[in-house]
């Protein structure tokens, strides 16, 4: 039997919901003017039917000078997805997440390069008006992209589920202000953004701002910064943290060589089908580029929460298997 075992996920049966809202930091950023839009962003996203939540948003160049976007929204199980139809000048951007709906993200920079600003709606619903919310994000830096930051690592025990090795990172801005991520990579969550980081003296508090739960880790710094010893909260489960200091973090990595990577030999197409009562079914179809007509293998994932690649554990089996047939 396959088990989410991120906490966050495998208590939505257990608890009521108890959403974090992001706590945007008092602080002005340096960022590139000439490219204002590139930088790490948090806000709080709402995406049709699912509750306005927790997301952050990552956009930067890579090597070929093109635009890449990736969203985390947990309450659409979206981890670090890759967005597409791309459209990023100065000020203004436009991208495509691939979640239900196909929504479609547009927004705005504000003057002083602190906050992006914009509407998001969804654009494979057959209604006469696309549903559209708006949202605003502002720039956070992530403790990756600060010079000096401290990791603690460990096994996390879950009653009934065993240990879950996970790292959290930590890191003090400018203007000092604190900033966090958790890495848990048996589940593919890396640089997962923490929210609400403070530290005074010795101890330090921070939030999970998962959904639809939320969960606090609450800590202290001992052997002079050497463990971190504390305890991991949310709903009923009260979870003993016991971490040490790995000085040899270089960066949340996940090396999965077997999922193919772009460009394909094949055609990669989104497809929807929508319900009369709103409902979308939306995949991912795959296709020789030429010929045919060719016999068709439809995947459909199993119970629990799931995405359309079936990913588990960092694994994305649907997406090798539909890249081998």
């Amino acid at each position: 039997m396959r088990r989410l075992l991120v906490v966050w996920i495998a208590l939505w049966l257990l608890t009521a919901p108890a959403v974090a809202q992001i706590e945007f930091i008092d602080e002005v950023f340096a960022y590139d003017t000439a490219q204002p839009a590139a930088g790490h962003w948090m806000g709080d996203v709402q995406v049709g039917s699912f509750p306005n939540s927790p997301a952050s948003l990552l956009m930067e160049r890579d090597e070929a000078g093109e635009w890449k976007v990736s969203l985390t929204l947990i309450a659409a199980y979206a981890l670090d997805v890759a967005c597409t139809d791309i459209a990023i000048d100065g000020a203004s951007v436009a991208f495509m997440a691939p979640l239900p709906g196909r929504p479609r993200f547009t927004g705005k920079m504000s003057d002083d390069g602190q906050r992006v600003r914009g509407s998001v709606a969804l654009t494979a619903v057959q209604v006469d008006q696309p549903v559209e919310h708006s949202f605003e994000m502002a720039r956070m830096p992530r403790p990756m992209d600060l010079p000096k930051r401290t990791a603690y690592a460990g096994d996390l025990e879950i009653p009934q589920m065993g240990g879950m090795a996970m790292t959290f990172v930590f890191a003090q801005t400018p203007g000092g202000n604190w900033v966090g991520h958790l890495d848990v990579p048996m589940q593919g969550l890396l640089g997962f953004s923490l929210n609400k980081v403070n530290r005074d003296g010795q101890t330090i508090t921070a939030e999970v701002p998962s959904a639809p739960f939320t969960a606090l880790l609450e800590a202290e710094f001992l052997d002079d910064g050497r463990r971190m010893v504390g305890r991991f909260k949310q709903g009923p489960y009260d979870l003993a943290v016991d971490f040490v200091r790995d000085n040899g973090y270089a960066g949340p990595k996940l090396n999965r060589p077997q999922h193919p990577k772009p460009p394909y030999p094949y055609l990669d197409e989104e497809v929807t089908i929508a319900h009369p009562d709103g409902h979308v079914l939306a995949g991912t179809l795959t296709k020789p580029k030429a010929g045919g007509p060719f016999p068709a293998v439809v995947l459909i994932s199993g119970s629990g929460p799931q995405d359309r690649d079936e990913t588990i554990f960092g694994h994305k089996p649907f997406l090798v298997i539909a890249d081998h047939l």
